[in-house]
């Protein structure tokens, strides 16, 4: 089974998207739910936020300039992939990747790697969360490493494919 590389791209790029939105809808919930900086909670009352959720928790949110660049790759990709582009240059993911990095991103990519951590506590403790978890932008961080760490491996996956043009083995020349 050979599965096609824009089609990993797609999937991780979909996965990115709705990480990145649970992210900002669990924060607005937060918000309409009016939960307090230390205070402890758990699922349910970010559901019962989601309930209250309105226009303006959402509006509220402070985004920084690269999680805005981040959004506009993800739904760039996407719109690739719809209309059938197939290629592109080797150094546009390297490029958008460390451009992200650079302006702030840094923080998304270790926060990629608490998140198998969270999801544990999340199994195993009933509180998991804290209203400084949402107000210290730690779960939109999360969300939007996930394409961070996406676009890591398509770059990876770029030069790997590249590797044999510019690392050939020396040609072997008979002398006698």
């Amino acid at each position: 089974m050979n599965i096609s590389r824009p089609l990993l791209l797609v999937s991780g790029t979909l996965i990115s998207l709705i990480a990145h939105g649970v992210a900002v809808l669990g924060e607005a919930a937060r918000n309409a739910e009016g939960l307090g900086f230390s205070e402890r909670f758990g699922i349910g009352r970010l559901a019962a936020g989601l309930g209250k959720l309105t226009f303006r928790q959402l509006k509220d949110i402070q985004f920084e300039v690269w999680e805005f660049l981040s959004f506009g790759g993800m739904v760039a990709v996407m719109a690739a992939a719809l209309a059938g582009m197939d290629r592109g240059s080797r150094w546009l993911p390297v490029g958008y990747l460390s451009l992200l990095v650079v302006l702030g991103g840094w923080k998304a990519l270790l926060m990629v790697f608490y998140a198998p951590i969270f999801l544990f506590k999340l199994v195993f403790e009933p509180l998991p969360m804290d209203g400084e978890f949402f107000a210290d932008s730690t779960a939109r961080y999360m969300g939007a490493g996930v394409w961070l760490l996406v676009l890591s491996v398509w770059a990876l996956s770029g030069f790997i494919k590249w590797r044999p043009k510019w690392l050939m083995p020396p040609r072997v020349r008979h002398i006698i």
